[in-house]
């Protein structure tokens, strides 16, 4: 088992705030890192280094002409929870950068849709030891239904911060 990176000793400090208001303290700091899921309103369910689930309520703010949710609403819930994923993961002194995401809308969404994003543990293990690297983060959505509105892949890469060296 690796140390926890800076992301995971972050929010490890929400564990001293009362479990009644954590949830809402923790997707508060959350949203504030990431302005559009703050706008749009993804809550971050479970956070785990091995699984992130982040959830997406069908309210008329992400909703396009059609008054279904948006697909591009569910596009940023799969890669808000795949990102802090990679971000629960990778080490300290390394900037997590989307290389290519795909998706293939199979339906409508009904209702609330939830986003599930895992990592195994050799993909964490290579996050956590690697300078450098990419790594295909699996997410699974699904409705209120239980159906899956669309199939999802995001390829993240992960290089250091800072300046390059030549």
């Amino acid at each position: 088992m690796s140390e926890p990176n800076d992301l995971q000793r972050q929010l490890a400090q929400l564990d001293e705030v009362p479990a009644l208001f954590r949830s809402w303290y923790r997707n508060v700091v959350l949203r504030r890192s990431v302005p559009f899921a703050r706008t749009a309103g993804v809550k971050f369910v479970a956070l785990t280094p091995e699984r992130v689930e982040a959830s997406l309520d069908d309210e008329p703010r992400v909703h396009n002409q059609s008054r279904d949710l948006h697909v591009s609403a569910i596009h940023l819930l799969a890669e808000t929870a795949t990102r802090l994923a990679v971000g629960l993961n990778v080490r300290d002194g390394s900037i997590p950068l989307l290389r290519s995401s795909r998706l293939v809308f199979r339906q409508r969404a009904t209702g609330e849709v939830r986003a599930v994003a895992q990592l195994n543990p050799a993909q964490r293990a290579e996050l956590q030891t690697l300078e450098q690297g990419e790594v295909n983060v699996a997410v699974t959505l699904t409705d209120a239904t239980g159906a899956s509105p669309l199939d999802c892949e995001f390829i993240w890469a992960w290089t250091p911060s800072g300046p390059r060296k030549n």
